[in-house]
Order: C-alpha cells, then structure tokens, then sequence
C-alpha cells in the first residue's frame, strides 16, 4: 500500500499510482484465493500470472522458476520505459530470478526485496546475506528483510514510500 502511495513530490502532489504485476508459481486453481487476500489485506490491485499445472507434452511438471523469468522478461520488454521493484521470499529461487532480471535489464530494478524465510542463522540465509551485499556493492538493489517493517525502511531510504508507511507498517505490526 505504501508503494502504491508512493512520496508527494516538493509541491505536494503524488507521482501517478504504480502498476503492480503479481507474478507466482501458483496454480490458476488458487486464483480465487489469491485475489480474496490481495481485497482483504489491501494490496493494490493488478493483474495475476500464475501457472497451469499438470503434464506438458514435453515434460510431466512445470518449471516454477522458468514461469516466473518468462513472465518477468515478458512485462520488462512490454514496458520497455518502466522501472520495476521486485518482491519475493528466501523460500525457493526468487533471490537467484530477480538477480537474473537485474542483470537481464541493466537499469530497470529499482529495488529488490526478499522477505527473509527463516531465521538469520540458517544457511541459506546467511549466505544470501552475503551474496545481497556483493550485489548492493555491484549495483544490484538486493535486499533480505526479517518482516514489512524492515521492507518498508528500505523502500522509504530509496524514496519509494513516505514516512507514513512506515508508521502504518509498524502499527500494524505492533497491534
């Protein structure tokens, strides 16, 4: 919500409303579902991309990563003057797919936020730590975030939100 919000610019008024994709290796049969939480909790609205599952002729199971490259290569190239803020999990490869796009299409990742699964000290985390601050260090806006609070403080440093989210955030996150 505090990305869409986006900052006032210095004469008050609001950039335009951002488009927002929702990309996941869901299955269509999830639709439903998914656009009842996106309503309940709030969350801008925007067009889903999920997979269909099942055998292909070619293979028995899809690919849930090679879903979300062509689906994120795909918007890139539909909106060739766009930047983009990619969100993910440390749950399966969406570090790895958006670091691809990032360097897919130099210049277009404004942010990248990866919702941390799991705690700090289990491996996977601890060297995505590693690897995000190698990439923030080649220009590859890669971050791990413990919750929403620690997203919303970087999107807020990067001037993607305003200070009011990040009270909401963590109002909501207290109550």
């Amino acid at each position: 919500r505090g990305l869409a919000r986006g900052i006032p610019s210095r004469s008050g008024k609001r950039q335009p409303e951002p488009t927002f994709f929702y990309v996941s290796t869901g299955s269509w049969t999830f639709y439903p579902t998914l656009q009842e939480f996106v309503q309940l909790r709030g969350f801008p609205q925007g067009p889903m991309f999920l997979t269909d599952w099942g055998p292909t002729e070619r293979y028995i199971r899809r690919s849930g990563a090679e879903h979300k490259r062509t689906a994120i290569r795909r918007l890139f190239e539909a909106y060739p003057s766009m930047d983009f803020v990619l969100v993910g999990d440390s749950g399966q490869r969406d570090p790895l797919t958006y670091e691809e796009m990032a360097r897919e299409f130099p210049g277009r990742v404004r942010l990248i936020l990866i919702r941390q699964v799991g705690p700090d000290d289990e491996e996977r985390n601890a060297v995505l730590h590693i690897h995000a601050k190698s990439l923030r260090a080649e220009g590859i806006p890669l971050h791990l975030v413990a919750d929403a609070g620690g997203a919303a403080q970087i999107a807020n440093e990067v001037g993607l939100c305003d200070v009011e989210t990040l009270t909401a955030v963590r109002t909501e996150q207290d109550g």
